[in-house]
């Protein structure tokens, strides 16, 4: 019994190698690296890089914007403060024993 068709066995049943399959996955790895070199170029479809803003950074509302903007949330805005910012300055017992349950992953 011969078969017509050229290939491997895996071909034959599948319709698709591994080795082509395996091939194409490594090709979309490269994907990024083509698009920043379109952006380099000068290419219109790249996007810009993600920049995350932080407190003090230009870019940050100030403390009246943040008011506006507690206003239009029916006051349903929450400001968010750090944990370690009570320790800043400070090495009580209670702010070394913060820093040492931090290192445990389990503790927050």
């Amino acid at each position: 019994m011969t078969d017509d068709h050229q290939g491997t066995p895996d071909e034959a049943n599948h319709g698709i190698s591994r080795r082509r399959f395996l091939a194409g996955l490594g090709g979309l790895a490269l994907l990024p690296l083509l698009t920043q070199a379109v952006s380099a170029c000068g290419g219109e479809s790249a996007t810009a890089p993600f920049s995350r803003v932080r407190p003090g950074d230009p870019g940050w509302p100030t403390r009246e914007a943040w008011e506006a903007l507690r206003g239009q949330l029916s006051g349903d805005l929450i400001e968010v403060r750090s944990p370690l910012q009570e320790c800043v300055g400070v090495s009580d017992a209670r702010c070394a024993e913060l820093f040492r349950e931090l290192k445990n992953p389990y503790f927050i």
